[in-house]
């Protein structure tokens, strides 16, 4: 019978890799940055330079940095100078951000949904399909609060993801099933950052 998914943010985990070690790296975050807890990151260079939300748009995509292991901290612009002074990083926010590399090991999991983040349901041909990556204020409620947070749309033209496996970490209450089957709706899967859109590869 076919299941329907709890809706919530990005998941992102590595695969058994020795290259683990080098996934996670802590770099200064902009000032006023607000993305979500594992929201993809691009890095602005110059003064100040950091991690800031990476959208689907920027340079056709192709510069996605990492994926954000926590909330953006909205920091000030205070800088180093104002913690440390004299510090030769004076230029950069005070803030470092854990981001995992979006590198070619890197998984992304996530619900696959449709045109502004709407319920779609799971087919066989989904997997290996290219699909972007999206992001919405009002992606899942916990308690009558609204959460914020990414998805994977089968719709957007900006194609950043690709479709791995119908495998989930997740799991449904009172059912025995680890994965998802074609048939359920919003659907958690596992996808990779394609090449060309990471920075990385």
């Amino acid at each position: 019978m076919a299941q329907t998914w709890v809706t919530r943010g990005l998941r992102i985990y590595v695969s058994d890799d020795p290259d683990i070690s080098f996934a996670v790296r802590y770099l200064p975050e902009q000032a006023s940055q607000t993305f979500y807890a594992a929201a993809p990151l691009k890095v602005v260079g110059g003064t100040g330079t950091g991690v800031q939300a990476w959208a689907a748009t920027d340079a056709g995509g192709a510069n996605l940095f990492g994926f954000s292991l926590q909330a953006g901290q909205n920091i000030s612009a205070t800088s180093y100078a104002a913690v440390f002074p004299g510090d030769v990083m004076a230029t950069t926010p005070a803030h470092l951000a854990p981001v995992i590399l979006a590198t070619n090991n890197v998984m992304v999991e996530g619900n696959l949904l449709t045109a502004a983040i709407a319920n779609y349901t799971l087919l066989n041909t989904d997997l290996g399909q290219q699909y972007a990556l999206q992001s919405s204020a009002s992606l899942y409620t916990v308690n009558n609060t609204t959460y914020g947070g990414w998805a994977f749309n089968n719709t957007g033209t900006n194609k950043a993801v690709l479709i791995a496996d119908f495998y989930t970490q997740d799991t449904l209450p009172n059912v025995i099933q680890r994965g998802a089957l074609p048939g359920d709706i919003n659907a958690r899967v596992a996808a990779r950052v394609l090449g060309g859109v990471s920075a990385w590869f």
